[in-house]
């Protein structure tokens, strides 16, 4: 790989950020105009993403549960020399 080949591919990720943050830009000013008061939808020129999604506490101590079970299963049956 050249240096060439590699500018190239700098500009084209750098540019993919830069359009990254104008969309993000956009919605601030949007924000601070008053046009959006509670986004869900994250729209840029190319994609629309949904917000992200907050976990519970419950949902979180159940996650946990059920690994702490699965590994507890897993060492019970290596102790047992499955």
């Amino acid at each position: 790989m050249n240096m060439d080949e590699i500018y190239r591919a700098a500009l084209i990720g750098l540019t993919s950020r830069k359009a990254y943050i104008d969309c993000q830009i956009e919605v601030v000013r949007a924000e601070l105009a008053g046009k959006i008061t509670n986004p869900t939808v994250v729209v840029t020129n190319r994609t629309m993403r949904p917000a992200r999604r907050i976990m519970t506490a419950e949902g979180r101590s159940r996650i946990s549960a059920a690994t702490k079970k699965r590994w507890q299963e897993y060492r019970r049956g290596k102790k047992q020399g499955r």
